[in-house]
């Protein structure tokens, strides 16, 4: 065949069937190797953690909506005395919430913060803003944010701070209004800015600026005017200024009144908010228990504590109407559950005491009105019970004591005054007559200090107890 001219040689060399081994790695490229790996992973999780940490603040941020009080707006020639917006801003900020502490209410507060304040993250990865990134969800799901604005006005060319007037602009969901004190004039800087920070809170939260103002007698019409204002717009507020109006009839001892707006204020409450609301309930049982009606008051501290079983409150109510009523063991369970609640309290621990007493358990009561006094050693009615237990288990002078105290406290109170009397009274009767100068002294002090508060009877009793004492020398 090698002579055939059709005949092709083909030759493939030295064929090796063995499998062909990959190179080895050093130990060295296999740890570069990891750790990169490791690297990515880490940059990886660290942009994921920032991006859900954003989201999570967004969300927070999203719902709690605080009213922002923007930079206020300055003329030139307040800037040039060295004034900057951002200061105006926080003043107002200031007042405002002067007047939030100021007021006695337990509404829950409106979140007020300034724009230089504001918590604004950006995402290094991405670049996204927390603030930019609120804004378009709420603009997105129809979230509205009030926001304050404004300037600094000059009424004369001298810009004098006389002359200065700060008009400010709320925007809300309702729209917009403007708000101003007026010109400054002769008003400190201080008080001007806290007439701004009412006028503004008028609009924004006007049951916080009726709490304030009821709180100063002077200023107290001005209070029941904006709640009746309140009630006639039925703004989402409303029932808290019928509770108000409800506490100025409690105040002026018309508890009837007051119950009849307590009602109202719940009918209120269940349409308009704030739902599961205690206030108007427990304030409801305060009436009734002013008009000595306990059993009724019982029904409505118990619905009180069913709204809101953390309160201290009503529990320490619903004891003192059941101590009227005196069903002591019950009372005690109340005190009981109250200054566990709020153990700084000094009435519950008082109350409880009166119910020991009551008990003729006197020991366990003078504990009670030891912790009372210690609570609040300004409070007359503790150092009186305290005394009471300590006549009732014979301990007539260091009873004396407590009285003394208590008239000390309060001149005005008559029942120590009284109480004081009766002990001396017991007090002679066990006395011989080698203490009669003592038993003396002590009636005189007592007539002396009392005056006008003495029982009609004190005098003629002191002088038919030491009848039969040596006269003095």
């Amino acid at each position: 065949m090698p002579d055939d001219p059709h005949f092709i040689k083909v030759s493939y060399g030295q064929i090796d069937l063995s499998p062909k081994s990959k190179p080895r790695k050093s130990r060295r490229d296999e740890v570069v190797k990891w750790l990169q790996f490791l690297r990515s992973a880490l940059l990886n999780l660290i942009v994921v953690v920032s991006l859900l940490a954003l989201v999570g603040v967004t969300v927070k941020e999203l719902f709690r909506r605080p009213v922002i009080i923007e930079e206020i707006g300055l003329p030139e020639a307040l800037s040039k005395r060295g004034l900057t917006g951002v200061v105006t801003a926080h003043r107002l900020w200031d007042a405002m919430v002067e007047v939030q502490d100021g007021s006695s209410t337990i509404k829950p507060r409106t979140s007020l913060i300034t724009s230089a304040r504001q918590l604004n993250v950006v995402e290094p990865g991405t670049g996204l803003s927390l603030q930019s990134l609120t804004q378009v969800l709420r603009a997105l799901f129809g979230l509205t944010q009030t926001r304050i604005s404004g300037e600094i006005i000059c009424a004369a060319e001298d810009c004098a701070t006389e002359n200065l007037q700060l008009r400010l602009r709320v925007f809300s969901g309702a729209g917009t209004k403007i708000v101003s004190a007026g010109v400054v004039g002769e008003t400190p800087i201080p008080d001007y800015f806290l007439k701004s920070a009412l006028a503004v809170l008028r609009v924004v939260d006007p049951y916080v600026v009726a709490s304030y103002l009821y709180e100063d007698e002077a200023t107290r019409p001005d209070a029941i005017a904006l709640a009746e204002e309140m009630l006639r717009d039925r703004h989402p507020q409303r029932a808290w200024a019928a509770n108000l109006l409800a506490n100025r009839e409690s105040d002026r001892g018309n508890d009837d009144a007051a119950i009849e707006w307590y009602r109202k204020s719940i009918a209120m409450a269940e349409t308009a908010g704030p739902k599961h609301w205690a206030l108007p309930w427990y304030n409801w049982g305060t009436s009734l228990g002013n008009l000595g009606r306990h059993e009724e008051a019982i029904a409505k501290y118990r619905r009180a504590t069913e709204l809101d079983p953390e309160d201290a409150s009503p529990w320490y109510n619903w004891g003192t109407s059941l101590g009227n009523l005196g069903r002591h063991e019950e009372a005690i369970a109340k005190y009981r559950r109250a200054t566990e609640l709020d153990p700084e309290d000094a009435f519950p621990w008082n109350n409880w005491g009166n119910s020991l007493g009551g008990l003729g358990r006197h020991e366990e009561a003078i504990a009670k009105y030891r912790r009372a006094t210690e609570l609040d050693p300004e409070d007359a009615a503790p150092w009186n019970g305290w005394g009471n237990s300590l006549g009732d288990i014979g301990r007539h002078e260091e009873a004396i004591g407590k009285y003394r105290r208590a008239t000390e406290l309060d001149p005005e109170y008559a029942v120590p005054w009284h109480n004081w009397a009766v002990t001396l009274s017991q007090f002679a009767a066990t006395t011989p007559l080698p203490d009669c100068a003592r038993l003396r002294s002590l009636w005189q002090s007592y007539l002396d200090a009392a005056g006008d508060h003495a029982p009609g009877w004190a005098p003629a009793r002191f002088a038919r107890q030491t009848a039969d004492c040596p006269a003095p020398d």
